[in-house]
């Protein structure tokens, strides 16, 4: 029976898959929160395409757009104020690429590009401004380091130069990282990880350092003395930051091209970004998963406290309507469940919230409200079991022997029917879940419901995608429970289960 137990369980793994795709799709449509800045869109992944991404932009076609709108500038007489700032902020990065294809412009063209990288010498502590301006000295100047310090711009010796500077933090090592901007960024993440001592916050301190300079700020600064929790936050800052511009600094090709076709896109960064970093954030700027899990725990203890209430109490009244069969106590028992079944949990929560309940004891009413609401179908359902149990010969023969009452459920009806309880469980969560966001709506609890109708209203996508793979996982599991359920009460259905399986294996 485990062995079953535990097949059954792999099929979350493409139930998750599925029910991600659909409701990502789903909740693409949303659309983006007016006002909002390019620079937010783009953290939220608005400018990716939803699951393939045919053309991904990297770093070689950045720099080639920026340099050909400064060459259409060039040519009708305007200023490039936006491409002389996006090569700024490619930085370092943008020079292997750039300066090898400045002879293939022409000369008023490679001068016109030249001149804007005067801001970028001066940010790596080459040279200063004022000695770039005539534009035949800038291109000799840039001509003349790209032929000396060429080859420091490969992967092994910047790689071994932030390995080096993490480790020592000497200012040679930094000024040498300083120099070679933003080439070195993808090194410097690989060595970044989020600290969990003192000894490891200086070693970040160090990196973000060197982050907030060649990237003009556009992070947090780690000053010294910062506590671990700082450190962590900015670092994970940082990671986030990165995860949004890693291709701004990267050339794409090969394998890595082939794979930017499903990463470069809003689901590949959300799934990145949720499962392999855990860094996602809802729009207040919590940690996703942190919040989920501290807001799971209060709607699964009401959910699980509902439930075992609701189902105590259909076990007695639905095993009272069976013994009183046709009597009033039956018809009596029948318009008790069906009352609050009808008025629905919204109502009832309203009811409990006028009375006080939000104020008083909210998380007892809500257990209350919840139990008696959910009560109806599986009180029905125990009394339709426990019928046939009752008329069955062995049954009567015990009354007849004297056998009490209050004993013949015990022992012959309430095992009996708690295989059929078992699996009508699976048909009730989904009801039982709706029923809990409403109450926590209602009385106010810090649970699920009350953060997933905010963020409807919010458009946040990520807490919705969260709640959706959730809900997949929990309906799974939820089948494999009720299945290994009713197998362990019913050892027909445990035999049926077993050959089954030796049949499909």
């Amino acid at each position: 029976m485990l062995r079953y137990a535990l097949r059954r369980l792999l099929w979350v793994l493409p139930s998750v898959l599925a029910v991600s795709l659909v409701s990502f799709y789903v909740l693409t449509f949303i659309p983006p929160r007016p006002g909002m800045t390019a620079e937010e869109r783009r953290e939220r992944f608005y400018d990716l395409p939803r699951f393939v991404n045919v053309s991904p932009v990297d770093l070689r076609l950045r720099v080639d757009e920026a340099v050909a709108r400064i060459v259409a500038a060039e040519a009708s007489g305007e200023p490039a104020v936006g491409a002389a700032e996006e090569l700024r902020r490619l930085g370092g990065a943008a020079l292997p690429v750039l300066l090898p294809k400045l002879d293939e412009l022409g000369p008023s063209e490679r001068d016109a590009v030249v001149a804007e990288l005067a801001p970028l010498a001066r940010r790596m502590g080459i040279a200063s401004e004022g000695r770039l301006r005539d534009s035949a000295t800038s291109v000799v100047f840039w001509n003349r380091l790209w032929e000396s310090r060429g080859v420091d711009f490969e992967e092994g010796t910047a790689r071994s130069a932030v390995q080096r500077y993490a480790r020592y933090g000497t200012e040679a090592r930094a000024r040498q990282l300083r120099e070679l901007d933003t080439y070195v960024l993808p090194y410097l993440f690989e060595a970044l990880e989020v600290p969990d001592s003192f000894v490891e916050v200086e070693r970040a301190r160090r990196l973000v350092e060197i982050l907030v300079h060649v990237t003009d700020g556009a992070g947090e600064e780690l000053g010294p003395g910062a506590s671990v929790a700082r450190a962590k936050a900015v670092v994970e800052g940082w990671q986030r930051w990165w995860l949004v511009h890693e291709t701004d600094y990267q050339r794409l090709s090969g394998a890595r091209r082939v794979a930017a076709f499903v990463t470069q896109t809003q689901y590949g960064k959300w799934v990145y970004e949720s499962v392999a970093l855990g860094l996602a954030e809802d729009n207040s700027g919590r940690p996703l998963w942190d919040e989920l899990a501290r807001r799971a725990k209060v709607t699964g203890s009401l959910l699980g406290a509902g439930l075992l209430g609701a189902y105590f109490l259909s076990l007695v009244l639905g095993s009272l309507a069976a013994l009183r069969r046709g009597t009033w106590v039956d018809r009596s028992v029948g318009a008790l469940v069906l009352v609050p079944y009808a008025a629905s949990p919204a109502l009832l929560a309203v009811l409990a919230a006028r009375h006080g309940a939000s104020t008083t004891a909210p998380w007892a009413w809500a257990v209350v409200v919840l139990s008696v609401a959910l009560m109806a179908d599986p009180t029905r359902h125990q009394r339709d079991a426990l019928l046939p149990v009752l008329a069955s010969e062995h049954v009567r023969a015990a009354v007849a022997r004297g056998m009490a009452p209050w004993r013949v459920v015990l022992v012959h009806g309430t095992r009996n029917a708690a295989g059929l309880l078992a699996a009508r469980l699976v048909t009730e969560l989904p009801l039982a879940v709706t029923a809990v966001f409403v109450l926590e709506r209602a009385l106010g609890l810090p649970g699920l419901g009350d953060a997933t109708i905010g963020a409807v209203a919010r458009r946040d996508v990520s807490w919705l995608m969260a709640m959706a793979v959730w809900g997949a996982v929990v309906a799974v599991a939820s089948l494999v429970v009720s299945d290994v359920a009713q197998a362990v009460v019913d050892p027909r259905l445990r035999q049926a289960l077993l050959v089954g399986r030796r049949r499909a294996s």
